[in-house]
């Protein structure tokens, strides 16, 4: 009986970890924004991979030997990793992430209740400007999207990704939160290898990365979209397109 109270603990506990990744907005709070600012923040400026953290100091039991065994691990598959990505990024020269994914969302969100005016991209936000994101805007709401794109640790697909959160002036908490993840489709099998499956990629002048990114864009744009659809359609308006900054 004992054990049975403390895994009810334990799951109330980790439900109620998970129920804080995502709040619904609703139409109380969306009738409140008259107009609004989306801030894409995107801190990586080229394509990256995923690097797994190490296990390779697990039988040393933990301890300092185990930390160093895994940070010199790590330090290897990073480099390893590094050197496969960077052919693939000269076959992305021509395509800017960031603007991209801004003039994505700029579309999809021109007819939303957030009354964008306009959409800015910045490499990072600190804690302390996200405190003062209102001061120099005249918008009363912000859509904060903090996205990046990285190929999986073994190099089969691109991953996605966007935590994004609205936050209305003089508001202490977000009144939305939500996160989404794209994949594209796996461009090899796991058993050909990094190194053949990062070659792949580049085929035909890296045509199947490109797509993979321009696709995840537009993909990962319209999820956004999608999970700022009210369940009232009586604040829904049609704006101009919002400027890019």
């Amino acid at each position: 009986m004992k054990h049975y109270w403390i895994m009810a603990l334990l799951l109330a506990l980790m439900t109620a970890a998970c129920a804080k990744q995502q709040v619904g907005i609703t139409t109380e709070n969306a009738a409140k924004i008259t107009s609004s600012t989306v801030i894409l923040v995107v801190a990586q400026k080229d394509l990256g991979a995923v690097v797994e953290a190490s296990k390779a100091g697990i039988v040393l039991g933990g301890g300092m030997m185990a930390a160093l065994v895994n940070a010199a691990d790590e330090s290897s598959r990073s480099r390893a990793a590094r050197d496969m990505v960077l052919p693939l990024r000269a076959h992305l020269t021509d395509i800017d992430f960031r603007k991209e994914l801004a003039s994505e969302l700029s579309k999809q969100l021109q007819h939303s209740w957030l009354h964008v005016e306009q959409v800015e991209i910045v490499d990072a936000l600190s804690s302390s400007e996200r405190k003062k994101m209102f001061d120099k805007r005249s918008s009363n709401a912000i859509l904060l999207v903090d996205a990046n794109y990285k190929l999986a640790s073994d190099f089969t697909l691109l991953n996605t990704t966007s935590n994004h959160a609205i936050y209305i002036e003089d508001a202490k908490d977000p009144v939305y939160k939500d996160k989404v993840a794209i994949s594209s489709d796996k461009v090899m099998d796991a058993s050909a290898g990094e190194s053949a499956i990062a070659r792949s990629w580049a085929e035909n002048d890296g045509s199947r990365i490109k797509l993979a990114v321009r696709d995840g864009i537009k993909k990962l744009a319209a999820a956004i979209a999608k999970g700022l659809v009210l369940p009232s359609k009586e604040i829904a308006t049609e704006s101009p397109a919002a400027s890019v900054h």
